[in-house]
């Protein structure tokens, strides 16, 4: 009868230790990688229906965002960690900035002849 008390309590006090040893960094870290995977999967998906190569350059600064919030978790964090992570940023932004500016394109037209339909 006391094992059955004993033993579901040490198990609480053990994951009660462990949560206690996280971090709201390392945990927010975590979850914005797992944000940043679950967008990554959905543009890969989008570009798979559509074939639009911004798409494509989206995902892989989604994924590049899931690399760098995941070498946060690394326990021990060297000026090299750091220095990777401030140009992976940069990448990032470089990379969002491409998908800007290559747009989504229009299969079997273009932009001008399609805006002068909407205008008529």
């Amino acid at each position: 009868m006391i094992s059955k008390f004993i033993i579901p309590y040490s198990s609480i006090r053990i994951i009660f230790h462990l949560v206690n040893q996280l971090r709201f960094d390392d945990v927010s870290s975590f979850f914005a990688g797992l944000v940043a995977l679950t967008l990554f999967v959905l543009s890969l998906y989008a570009w798979s229906r559509s074939k639009q190569p911004s798409l494509i350059i989206v995902s892989v600064a989604f994924f590049i965002y899931v690399v760098k919030e995941w070498m946060e978790l690394i326990p021990i964090q060297t000026d090299a960690i750091n220095i990777t992570q401030n140009i992976l940023d940069f990448v990032i932004l470089v990379t969002f900035f491409i998908a800007i500016i290559i747009g989504p394109r229009i299969r079997g037209s273009n932009r001008v002849r399609d805006e002068s339909r909407i205008i008529k």
